[in-house]
């Protein structure tokens, strides 16, 4: 199967692409956060490492509240956001493998 959008999959990811090939269950938490680093990367987020950038013209922090909550619930992780005021960004940082 081929998707639009697996070209720009293909080059955020690069050779951890495989990953997408790989059943969910024999995920670690590293390679389902690169993965989501990917798809958020698609809608606009940046990505630093193991962060992951969302720009906002606002300190929108009940949004973010949600995002980082479906974020801990899918990976089972502790996650950790910051809002940078110079920037208007929200950096979002896994605590357990940063």
């Amino acid at each position: 199967m081929n998707y639009m959008f697996d070209d720009d999959l293909r080059k955020f990811l690069g050779d951890d692409f495989a990953l997408l090939n790989k059943p969910a269950i024999y995920l670690t938490k590293e390679e389902k956060w690169k993965i989501l680093q990917a798809i958020l990367f698609m809608f606009g987020a940046e990505t630093e490492d193991n962060k992951i950038i969302v720009y906002e013209s606002e300190d929108n922090e009940e949004k973010i509240n949600q995002m980082k909550a479906s974020i801990e619930n899918m990976l089972k992780t502790t996650v950790e956001a910051k809002f940078d005021k110079e920037t208007n960004r929200w950096i979002l940082e896994s605590t357990e493998f940063s």
